[in-house]
This record gives C-alpha cells, structure tokens and sequence, in this order.
C-alpha cells in the first residue's frame, strides 16, 4: 500500500499539470475541485447513512436493478451513487431512485476518511470491476461491509498478475459473479466463502427497459413480412449488411439504426441504400413508416423498442472490432446475427453456443460471405415458437438481484 500511496501522489501531481490536455480528464478534474474550499461530495447532508455505490461510468446499468429493489423494499434507504468518468453524469443525475450523485473522491487516505465521516455508508458496493485500493482498504478498516457485483473474473494469471489482483481484492468482502467459471477462477485469489454466483444484473434492468413506451413511428399494421432490424452500426458493419440487402431487399423489412448519427454519414448510407434501387426514409423526417423500402432512425432511445416488433437483428460492432450489447434482441425473441469480434460480450457466446431444441442457435456469428446463407436459414427455420422459447430463457436468467438481497438481507 505505501509503493501504491507514493506513485498516486506522483500520477495527482502530473494530472494537476496535464489535466486540461484532454477534455473527458480535464472534466473529472475540474468536477474534483473544492469549491468555497469544501470537495463537492461534502456538501451532501450529514450521517444520512446511505449505501454507497461506485459504478466507473455505464456500469451504473448493473447497479440500477438493484437500487430500485432497495427503494421497493425501503423507500426511506438513502443511495449515495459516485462515478469515476464523468461521461454518464447526465444519466445519474435524472435517476430518481439516486438521492446523492458526486465523483469518486480521491484515491487518498484522507480524503476518503472524511467522506466515510461524512456520509457514515452502511455499505460500499462496487459495480463489476472499479476497484480502487485506497477507497476499498478504507472502508475495510472502518469496518464497512464491501461488496463487488456483477463481476466477471476471466484474466489469466501469471506470478505477478496474481500478486496483483490478489492485493486488488483483499478487502471486498463478498464478490457476486456472474456465472460459475468466474467462481473457478477467482477463488485461484480468494477464499471460495466469499464467493456467490447471482447472476448478471442486466438481464433486469433489460427487462425493466422494455415495459417501457416509445414511439417508433412505424406502422406495424402495414408490415406483412419478416422485420430485420440492424442496431449499433458502424461504418465496418455497412458492407456486409448492405450486400445482404442488395441480394435479398424483398425478403424482409428492413431498418437500420446507426451508432453515430452525422449528417455526412447518414447521407453517405442513404445514398448507397438509394444506388441499389431503394426507398429511403429517414425517421426524423416522417410522421410514420409503412415498411416500403428502408428505414434510417437517426433518433436516439428507441432501438431497444424497435426489436420488439423484430424477427431478426443484427448487432453492430461485431465487424469492426468489439459487439454492442445483443441483450435486447434477445429479450425480444430475435434471431440474432453478430460479425466475427462477438468474443467480447458473454451473451453473445453463450447464446450462440446455446442448444434449444431448434435448427438454430438463437445467437449466428456470420461473415461477409456466409451472411446471406445464415438469414436465408433463419427465414426457413426460425418461427414463432423459437421467438417464444428465447424469451422464456431470457427471463430465467434475470435473478440477479433477488439472489443479492437474500444474501445480503437489504
């Protein structure tokens, strides 16, 4: 711990000098700063007692099901939330079931015991992997209960990198992993006691996402053929998918959302969509779509509502160099496709080695030349009842929070 204090005291002090050289980090500093010589995650009312929890930046996904199960049970619990990247603040800041939002303090022993003093936390739990030494050593000390959830274990292991995470994790009191190949590696590190497979959090909070409404400005009265809808695309995912769409544009209904939304890419792509013969309609620019040609949705938080009128889906990423997530288009039933970088998201491999008693597997890593032979394979064989079946799966998974609440007794 003193090599760990010595070199975060030489990292503070090059970031005091170079942290305006990159705006994300010039942010999390500026957000860190005293103000009216008080640090912002002091200006919260006193001895609330809230849990804490630390989610890097999108990991609060994982942590949500788990608060509003919390607020279910005990709607006067207060819930401290502290980020380290200041990327997902906009989205923490309209949570309701959030009562305190700050950045993470400094890694420092000071700093911190004047934030456990201040907010006196029943707990500290720890979204997936954002394990900092200072925060979890502190907390062990003053006898916090310490809680990392969520968590995937899957590095490999050499005499130093064992050393490492060994003292990385020696202060968590419990570790809730996802499936039981992360218990098999991780009690390598730890006692196996300390271990609890739950489950993944986000099947839930996928689930919780979908009873929600929106309006996707299409006319589903008007589609009378298979809806193929490709999510999170790239520019490296519009080859292949275009190619597909070229050799088979009468076979389905066809609606692309992109993961970046430019004016300049989003004409390149109507345009090579118009060049093989057709029609193009861009979602911000209709009232409503009646399945003729191509849908563009160039609007933002309706892709996930999109899949539920789907068949098929293709999840963008997976030609270029890492899979967005596949959850929701398999909560819905989808015949998912992925390109060959699936590797990186455990659904995506699970699913696709996944035996249901059907000719497919709900996940089909394709590639730019057996894509076409895949979908046509999916217009044969993939039928309702498979829809039904994938999204009975689905649902059995999303267990997570209920395991956690039962071992924790929150």
């Amino acid at each position: 711990m003193i090599l760990y204090r010595l070199i975060y005291k030489i990292v503070m002090l090059l970031l005091k000098v170079l942290h305006g050289a990159h705006p994300k980090v010039s942010k999390g500093y500026e957000l860190r700063q005293k103000i009216n010589g008080v640090y912002p995650w002091l200006n919260f009312p006193k001895h609330t007692e809230p849990l804490w929890f630390h989610c890097a930046s999108g990991e609060f996904e994982y942590a949500i099901p788990l608060i509003r199960k919390i607020k279910e049970k005990n709607p006067a619990q207060k819930i401290l939330v502290t980020y380290f990247t200041p990327s997902y603040l906009p989205r923490l800041e309209k949570e309701k079931l959030v009562d305190y939002v700050c950045p993470a303090p400094w890694d420092e022993r000071g700093v911190l015991l004047d934030f456990i003093a201040h907010h006196k936390p029943k707990a500290l739990l720890i979204a997936r992997t954002d394990v900092w030494p200072e925060m979890t050593a502190q907390a062990y000390r003053l006898k916090i209960p310490t809680i990392l959830f969520s968590m995937t274990f899957n590095k490999r292991l050499n005499p130093l990198s064992y050393l490492f995470y060994s003292w990385q994790l020696r202060f968590i009191d419990r570790f809730f992993v996802v499936a039981e190949d992360d218990i098999n590696k991780l009690s390598r590190l730890i006692p196996p006691e300390r271990i609890v497979v739950a489950g993944d959090t986000r099947y839930e909070q996928c689930l919780y996402r979908l009873q929600q409404n929106a309006d996707i400005k299409i006319d589903t009265s008007a589609l009378s053929k298979k809806v193929f809808v490709a999510g999170s695309l790239w520019p490296e995912d519009e080859n292949p998918l275009i190619e597909l769409i070229e050799k088979q544009k009468n076979k389905a209904h066809w609606i692309l959302v992109p993961h970046e939304i430019h004016p300049s890419s989003l004409k390149d792509l109507q345009e090579r969509l118009t060049l093989i013969g057709l029609k193009v309609s861009v979602s911000s620019q209709i009232q409503r779509w009646d399945g003729e040609g191509v849908l563009i949705v160039d609007e933002f938080g309706v892709l996930a509502h999109l899949y539920k009128i789907a068949d098929f889906a293709f999840i963008g990423g997976s030609f270029k160099k890492r899979v967005h997530s596949v959850m929701e288009a398999l909560a819905n039933g989808c015949l998912t496709f992925v390109g060959p970088h699936y590797h990186n998201s455990r659904e995506a491999e699970e699913f696709s080695k996944l035996k249901t008693g059907f000719p497919l597997s709900p996940v089909q890593p394709v590639n730019t030349s057996n894509f076409e032979n895949h979908f046509l394979d999916g217009l044969q064989n993939w039928q309702p009842a498979n829809a039904q079946h994938l999204r009975a799966l689905f649902r059995d998974r999303a267990h997570a929070t209920e395991k956690m609440i039962s071992h924790l007794k929150i």
